[in-house]
């Protein structure tokens, strides 16, 4: 079973690095990179700073895949820590470009609270279930990680 973490990591890494291009360079908002970042250019800064933690991202999955790999005593504590980061990173860059488009944009730009409510929603609920069933799921497996 802990071959589909393996996975998992490597799948988050690569994931990583895609999201990361695309919001270093803009590309999520398509065509209309530069018209979003002239109309609200604090999206820039927010871009690069996700892009930039995206990539922290990417290899701190490597590190933890090969953590868990070589069974290290402390690989499921830093899975776990992991998923919690991975999580509220994105929770934060939500919030953050929230503040951007609603007090920077001058109007221009909308982002309905819904959205970032929804994110918010999914946060909540991978720290409510997705933490604590790998949490359970390591400490059965706790005497494997003896290294």
């Amino acid at each position: 079973m802990v071959q589909i973490y393996y996975f998992q990591l490597f799948a988050n890494a690569a994931g990583n690095l895609i999201i990361a291009f695309m919001w270093i360079t803009g590309l999520h908002y398509g065509e209309s990179a530069e018209l979003y970042y002239e109309i609200c250019p604090p999206l820039k800064v927010i871009d690069v700073i996700y892009g930039l933690s995206c990539i922290a991202c990417a290899a701190g999955a490597i590190v933890v895949r090969q953590k868990l790999a070589h069974y290290k005593k402390n690989a499921p504590t830093w899975y776990i820590g992991f998923i919690a980061v991975t999580l509220i990173l994105g929770l934060i860059s939500s919030v953050a470009v929230y503040l951007a488009v609603t007090f920077a944009s001058e109007g221009y730009l909308e982002i309905k609270l819904a959205e970032l409510m929804r994110y918010a929603v999914i946060v909540i609920a991978g720290v409510c279930f997705h933490i604590p069933l790998n949490y359970v799921y390591f400490i059965k497996r706790k005497d494997l990680f003896v290294n």
